[in-house]
């Protein structure tokens, strides 16, 4: 072999992680941003849902990226908050309610 020739690189698989509030719920009537984002991936995950506050988008996005078993892949994550003034409302086991406000 030639010491100029350079043995290509294995493609690496791309993989895109999307999150948010209610502005990132796609559907098929209604496209949000992240649809217009994973074009040019492999593979894309969508996490966002409606009523969702800033502690469970996190949530969601740790567990799809630990749940993933794909050591050499280029995952890139893209997250819409909710506002930092949002309330989220708890159930507990007992019915009782707990209001939190970030």
């Amino acid at each position: 072999m030639s010491k100029y020739y350079k043995q290509p690189e294995p493609s690496k698989r791309k993989i895109l992680i999307t999150a948010g509030c209610s502005f990132s719920t796609d559907n098929e009537r209604l496209h949000t941003w992240n649809y217009y984002l994973d074009k040019g991936y492999d593979e894309s995950y969508h996490l966002g849902a409606d009523a969702y506050g800033n502690r469970l988008i996190a949530r969601r996005v740790s567990e799809k990226l630990l749940s993933l078993d794909e050591p050499d892949a280029d995952i890139d994550v893209v997250v819409m908050f909710s506002g930092i003034s949002s309330i989220i409302t708890y159930l507990t086991a007992n019915n009782t309610y707990t209001r939190r406000k970030w």
